[in-house]
């Protein structure tokens, strides 16, 4: 008979270690670090949720994660809870004798209900893996309601004392269900979409946030409240005539009341703490408020207090408490790191550009002379952030944009003795400056007054483009469609290109229609607007000034194609193959411009200022391979501009 090996011996011998000696289960209250304690008194508390008795002698209310009870005139909250664990939302039981919460003492958040009389808690949710917030009672009290949510699983509505089974599938989170008074039919919040999501008709403002819907019968829900800033924590009274909920206005979250046989409402409160619909948590946007049992009061808490509103009038009285927080805490880990307190170097530059006495360009909101050895000149130096920098080369006049938030935008010239002027006198964005180069005229693109109709800066589509003659008189050319900033959608950051034709009577400008990037010619009185080309995929175009080539910028690569102004609307795209094309280098970039001959190309990536000749581009390959691989040198393999370093120290 063979013996067991040692390996198998000691095998044998973990298998039969008593279970003390093995690692204890987790619990929600064993120190995740150096344990310490949290213990303090306070009269005021942060989102905090908020419910009467049935009786209407108590109120029970959450902070800091423990639930407190008092009476409802006020006075010295009790702990109904203790421990690590974080408990929220508490819910009197119809006949008051339980209250239902979520709390974090299984793991995961689960509902829990406590006995008022013997203290004694039980888990009513046993649903492993998933949050289940934000519990409610049915009218009978048998059963509970609450919003589920988890990795892998659309939120949903869920009776969770019928083993979780799901009433309502959300599109988001679903919360707060109530009972309708002398109905089968509950009423909850439902988050669907943006509180002020994106509309084409800049005159309507579109429903967004949450909704409030009602639940018939157990199977039938419809939208009841939709409206611009949500509907959400709809709250019956108590005879089931009214229905109060939260909003936000422009102004902020504010608390209504709707007679729901008329469906009139009445604004009782505003001021009350941002709701959170934004982040659309399970949580819900806004804590739990309710009615005192004789419907003449809502109490909500906000500003630190909890409150009680007048139904009738809303006027608002404090009900002032004091608790007493005790709560065991962890100590956190910190390490220290020492942080480099000297200068750095600017790591990104924008509009580059050839000059005489070297190469111009942006950073941190201002416009850089660079000497091409490593020296710079900071030639604005000012609290405004400045962009779209153009050079006249007959004159070395410095135009380019100016804003600041106090003044908003302005075009200003710089003369070479560094004096400066402002060209405009409308407040507004600008940029696209393009110089005339037979004249004193000047061209730029204008916002056409959306910043001051409530749009924000990042979502201006619409344009001027405006020609300002060397008298100071400007006059409207066309207008300029933009894209507004979108995440993952570069187009919303690149500026429109504009220029003056050689002979200065026609100009040249890109725009994105709903087609894409097109390249447009015009009369500089505005007539006889052509569109030219049309780049389904490119995102950028600058035409040489000699209207021969067009360099283009399609996914993040540059080309030169051949240009050809016979207003034929031509489709022109690389990446289709639908014309000749010359990949410009490997290590190309954004902010294309042109020397003043049309012979060289030039280009700004990171910190760098590249250039490149026509001929070198024309003369290689139609379109240079991408490099295969990693590299670690300086610059990218396959790359033949010639590149002057940008950076510059700071701060």
């Amino acid at each position: 008979m063979r013996r067991p090996t040692t390996r198998l011996a000691i095998a044998i011998l973990m298998l039969s270690a008593p279970l003390s000696a093995q690692e204890a289960p987790w619990s929600v209250e064993t120190p995740t670090g150096p344990p310490s304690r949290l213990s303090f008194t306070t009269d005021e508390g942060t989102w905090m949720s908020v419910d009467v008795s049935p009786d209407g002698e108590r109120i029970v209310f959450d902070l800091l994660g423990t639930i407190y009870e008092m009476p409802f005139a006020g006075g010295r909250a009790m702990p109904l809870t203790s421990g690590r664990s974080w408990n929220l939302s508490p819910r009197y039981s119809p006949d008051g004798s339980r209250i239902a919460f979520s709390s974090d003492r299984g793991g995961s958040h689960g509902i829990w209900v406590l006995d008022r009389a013997t203290g004694e808690l039980t888990p009513v949710s046993d649903l492993p893996g998933r949050n289940v917030h934000r519990p409610t009672w049915s009218a009978d009290g048998r059963s509970i309601l609450a919003g589920v949510s988890g990795d892998g699983i659309r939120s949903h509505l869920a009776d969770v004392t019928a083993d979780g089974r799901a009433l309502v599938q959300g599109g988001g989170p679903v919360n707060g269900a109530l009972p309708l008074p002398g109905t089968d039919a509950v009423v909850f919040e439902h988050q669907t979409a943006a509180v002020y999501p994106f509309g084409f008709n800049p005159y309507v403002v579109p429903a967004g946030g949450a909704r409030i819907e009602i639940l018939r019968g157990g199977t039938d829900a419809s939208i009841y409240i939709e409206r611009p800033g949500g509907a959400f924590q709809p709250t019956p009274s108590p005879d089931g005539r009214y229905l109060a909920y939260l909003n936000r206005d422009v102004r902020g979250t504010r608390l209504l009341v709707q007679e729901m046989a008329t469906r009139g409402e009445r604004e009782l409160a505003r001021g009350l703490d941002r709701d959170r619909q934004d982040s659309r948590s399970p949580y819900g946007p806004h804590p739990n408020f309710a009615w005192h049992p004789d419907g003449g009061e809502i109490v909500i808490a906000w500003g630190g207090k909890i409150r009680a509103v007048e139904a009738s009038s809303g006027k608002t009285r404090v009900i002032p408490f004091q608790a007493d927080v005790d709560r065991p805490a962890s100590t956190t880990i910190r390490n220290a790191k020492t942080l480099d307190t000297g200068t750095a170097r600017t790591r990104t530059h924008r509009w580059g550009q050839r000059t005489e006495d070297g190469v111009l360009s942006e950073a941190l909101g201002d416009l850089w002379l660079h000497d091409g050895q490593g020296g710079a000149t900071n030639l604005t130096d000012s609290d405004a952030l400045e962009t779209s920098p153009v050079l006249d080369p007959s004159t070395g006049d410095l135009y380019y944009a100016s804003w600041t938030d106090r003044d908003l935008g302005r075009v200003v010239r710089r003369t070479p003795a560094g004096r400066l002027e402002t060209l405009t006198r409308v407040p507004s964005q600008y940029g696209s400056i393009a110089v005339d180069p037979t004249s004193d005229r000047v061209a730029y693109v204008r916002g056409s007054g959306g910043l001051q109709r409530g749009t924000w800066l990042s979502n201006q589509t619409r344009f001027e483009l405006v020609v300002r003659n060397a008298d100071g008189e400007e006059h409207r050319v066309t207008e300029i469609q933009g894209q507004a900033l979108e995440y993952a959608n570069i187009s919303g950051k690149i500026p429109p290109r504009v220029q003056f034709g050689p002979g200065g009577e026609t100009l040249f400008f890109t725009e994105f229609l709903s087609t894409g990037l097109v390249l447009t010619r015009i009369g500089v009185d505005g007539s006889d607007e052509t569109v030219l080309y049309r780049f389904p995929h490119a995102v950028d175009a600058a035409l040489s000034p000699d209207l021969e080539w067009l360099a283009l910028r399609e996914y993040h690569r540059s080309f030169l194609v051949p240009f050809n102004a016979d207003g034929a609307a031509r489709p022109v795209s690389p990446y289709e193959g639908t014309s000749p094309a010359f990949r410009i280098d490997t290590e190309d970039g954004g902010y294309l411009t042109w020397s003043p001959d049309g012979e060289t190309v030039g280009w700004t990536r990171g910190a760098g200022f590249y250039e490149k000749s026509v001929s070198d581009i024309t003369s290689g390959p139609g379109s240079s391979p991408d490099p295969a691989g990693e590299w670690d040198g300086p610059r990218v393999p396959g790359s033949t501009a010639e590149r002057v370093d940008l950076s510059v120290p700071y701060p």
